[in-house]
């Protein structure tokens, strides 16, 4: 968790008139981190209050990514952009003829007073056959018709 409790924004800002929120944080855009003054960013615990250092560190990769945006007028926000998965998989063929994999476990003597994994992970030959199962939910059930 963060360590800031409150800010005292007024001194930080002068001369400037920044917009802040009801609670005294920095009023700036949640995506871009822009605030009231279109040259200035704010975000993490300016901008919210406390919060986790995860979500400061994402705060500020939003705010890189909207100044470098009003610097350059791009968007070079390269890690953004989603491309298609390509996979080798035919929806109207039969699911493989095996079940299921069991997860190991291990003892139940061995899970008392301790913070240890109990399911244990298959190995890559177990995962790779696993992953070639069924991925059709319809298959084998009969859909009735409402009318």
């Amino acid at each position: 968790m963060a360590v800031g409790q409150t800010l005292h924004a007024k001194p930080l800002l002068k001369p400037f008139d920044i917009a802040l929120t009801e609670s005294g944080w920095i009023q700036s855009d949640p995506v871009t981190a822009r605030t009231s003054e279109q040259w200035l960013f704010a975000c993490g615990d300016m901008a919210t209050g406390p919060s986790s250092v995860v979500a400061a560190i994402g705060a500020g990769e939003r705010a890189a990514v909207g100044i470098d945006q009003l610097l350059t007028g791009e968007r070079h926000a390269f890690w953004r952009n989603y491309e298609e998965v390509k996979a080798d998989y035919d929806p109207d063929s039969d699911p493989v003829p095996y079940p299921r994999e069991r997860i190991k476990t291990i003892d139940v003597e061995r899970r008392r007073s301790n913070f240890d994994e109990v399911e244990m992970p298959w190995n890559e030959s177990t995962a790779t056959r696993q992953a070639k199962r069924c991925l059709r939910c319809d298959y084998g059930k009969c859909i009735e018709q409402v009318q």
